[in-house]
């Protein structure tokens, strides 16, 4: 009977803000503002033992990137959200970017993240909230992971592995055979759905950031099927 009472008490507090005469839509399941009201922090562990965090319930304009240290209890702004998102707007010149998200990575040292915006990397440097363009596409790159000695950051692109030099600011192209049917550090949709967690990166660091293994997919042999996203569009 508690667990009954538990459960009752979870779907009340999520259905909370739907009034009885409003219907379930999938705009409503998918209204960013609502899920923002229900979230966790996102985080991320250092190599310092500090966290990294994002609240997005609180209010996008006071909104930031900030650090807690578990020894001294202590929580701190980290990073300057607002100059972030003005650096990021004078980049791609749209200005309907008002908060920033959670990045698709950040480095293990806590230096950089990453984010994807009109289909190509950006690199956000916390210590000075300053955005840097680091690839210029018509197409979509993907897989973005940071090096663990954080000097490096790969992705995926047209199926085939890249990875950028973030100090020198230079790009190397690993794999040249990528194509429709050719995956280099990327998954097939079996793969992905089944195997690794629904996690499009199929490449792997060594510890000490100068190797790197990948899985190399031939679909040369499978059919094509078409699948249809209900889901609104995305903002990028």
């Amino acid at each position: 009977m508690k667990k009954f009472f538990f459960l009752l008490g979870l779907f009340s507090l999520t259905c909370t803000g739907l009034r009885a005469q409003d219907q379930i839509t999938v705009e409503w399941i998918y209204d960013q503002e609502r899920i923002d009201q229900f979230s966790i922090p996102d985080y991320q562990w250092l190599d310092d033992g500090s966290v990294i965090m994002l609240n997005k319930r609180e209010v996008p304009d006071q909104r930031s990137f900030k650090k807690y240290d578990p020894h001294s209890g202590r929580m701190e702004v980290f990073s300057d959200m607002q100059k972030a998102v003005r650096s990021l707007v004078n980049l791609t010149g749209d200005d309907s970017v008002k908060v920033l998200d959670w990045p698709l990575e950040i480095d293990s040292k806590g230096r950089y993240a990453v984010y994807n915006f009109k289909q190509d990397l950006f690199l956000l440097e916390f210590a000075s909230a300053l955005f840097k363009k680091i690839t210029h596409s018509t197409e979509y790159e993907k897989a973005a992971r940071f090096s663990p000695d954080g000097r490096y950051l790969s992705y995926v692109f047209k199926n085939n592995l890249y990875i950028y030099d973030i100090d020198n600011s230079t790009t190397s192209q690993l794999t040249t055979d990528g194509s429709d049917t050719i995956l280099n550090g990327t998954l097939s949709w079996v793969y992905w759905e089944e195997i690794f967690g629904r996690k499009d990166i199929a490449y792997w660091w060594s510890s000490h950031s100068k190797n790197i293994a990948f899985l190399r997919t031939d679909e040369t042999g499978v059919g094509v099927m078409h699948f249809v996203d209900f889901k609104p569009a995305l903002k990028y």
